[in-house]
């Protein structure tokens, strides 16, 4: 018998005259056996032979075609940290369709090396190690931790992130739950601290301690304003939830203040109603009142204009009411103008106001005569003809051409 892989698909016989032959034989197809998956690359795999029509790989005429299938890469984790197991021979790269080596052949064949992976796993256990860290961080930040207790918890957003950025490989499913798992239970005995103190704030504000909506005296119509703040909590309690601390400032510079809470963080960006204790009769301070801090978390004092580019006053002299935001009149040593802060919030006016029976008007354009130092970290004036923002027109004529006397009411 001629083997046609070995002759070159030639056949030789001795035939004879006369006679008639027939040739039968049978089509042959190949079955390849394909690993394009396996990582590293040196484990990729691909090997083929033929098999007749309507007989199978296991036929004992291929049987040793059939042995030289090599056993393929059980396990491996990609770059990506999925971990991908051997399941067999499939007739599909998208699932696993089980190859029968005792099935007849019928066309060319291929099979895959079909490995069962956890990809999803491993992204929605990273996603949640992401979302925990964040979670971490905002706790590790708020104002009612201690120093020593944000430490402690920013050294385990610190560890868990060093599993989440880990590369070649990066972190495997497990070590994502088990950094996940470490981070959460050093995170919830945080978040129930925070808990009882807010609490405990929450307790302090019911009774009575609330400010935020509170200004000085005097009156006035107009649309009302509020001061900026953030999203923290408004309204602080003095010796109850932080106390004030007094700043070293540069050499020559101004005495400089700060509120830093319970937990060691300042007061920063933000503004805040400071409420002082009451007196041996239940009378409130002159000092409680709204205060405003820089993004350093010193406590600003003189013209201050805010992100949404209204003005405020706050007190400058360095005893009593030290940096509590005015309202009502004012009348500016440096420029010599009135002007006039909104009770209901603080901002200066601008515009045409109503203020108790008569009414006035405060310069709305501005001239720029008012300049901010750096050093100094306040607006000055810095001279000028021009009539600064928000000063009271007096013994002149508005834009809109009304008159107005020494006193700035509109003469009717």
């Amino acid at each position: 018998e001629q083997d046609p892989e070995e002759t070159g698909g030639l056949y030789a016989f001795t035939a004879h005259a006369g006679s008639r032959y027939v040739m039968v034989y049978n089509r042959a197809y190949r079955v390849y056996f394909i690993n394009n998956v396996a990582l590293p690359l040196e484990n990729r795999y691909r090997y083929y032979f033929k098999v007749r029509r309507d007989e199978s790989p296991e036929d004992e005429y291929y049987h040793s075609e059939y042995g030289q299938v090599a056993e393929q890469l059980e396990y491996f984790v990609n770059p990506d940290g999925a971990e991908f197991r051997y399941e067999g021979w499939s007739y599909s790269q998208d699932r696993y369709k089980e190859f029968k080596p005792s099935s007849a052949i019928y066309r060319k064949t291929y099979l895959y090396a079909y490995y069962k992976d956890n990809v999803k796993e491993v992204d929605d256990a990273r996603k949640e190690l992401e979302d925990a860290i964040k979670e971490a961080i905002r706790v590790s930040d708020d104002h009612f931790l201690k120093q020593e207790e944000s430490g402690k918890l920013k050294e385990a957003v610190e560890e868990a992130l060093e599993v989440l950025d880990r590369e070649n490989p990066r972190a495997t499913a497990g070590q994502l739950e088990e950094a996940l798992e470490k981070l959460k239970e050093k995170t919830e005995p945080y978040e129930k601290i925070l808990d009882d103190r807010y609490n405990h704030y929450d307790d302090i504000q019911d009774n009575g301690n609330k400010g935020g909506n509170k200004g000085g005296g005097g009156s006035g119509s107009g649309s009302k304003q509020n001061p900026f703040n953030t999203k923290r909590p408004e309204s602080y309690t003095l010796g109850t939830n932080g106390n004030w601390v007094e700043i070293s400032a540069p050499e020559g510079g101004e005495r400089q203040m700060a509120f830093v809470l319970n937990g060691g963080m300042r007061l920063s960006g933000m503004w805040a109603w400071i409420k002082y204790p009451t007196d041996g009769n239940g009378n409130i301070s002159d000092r409680t009142g709204w205060y405003h801090f820089n993004d350093k978390g010193i406590m600003e004092t003189g013209w201050i204009r805010d992100e949404s580019g209204n003005w405020y006053y706050c007190n400058t002299e360095k005893e009593g009411r030290f940096g509590k935001m005015q309202t009502g009149w004012r009348h500016d040593g440096a420029d010599g103008n009135w002007y006039y802060l909104i009770p209901e919030g603080g901002a200066m006016a601008t515009g045409w106001r109503k203020i108790g029976e008569k009414w006035y008007y405060f310069e709305s354009a501005g001239a720029g005569v008012y300049a901010y130092d750096p050093v100094e970290g306040r607006w000055s004036y810095g001279g000028g003809s021009g009539k600064p923002l928000g000063s009271m027109y007096k013994n002149e004529m508005t834009p809109d051409g009304c008159s107005v006397g020494d006193d700035g009411a509109w003469i009717q």
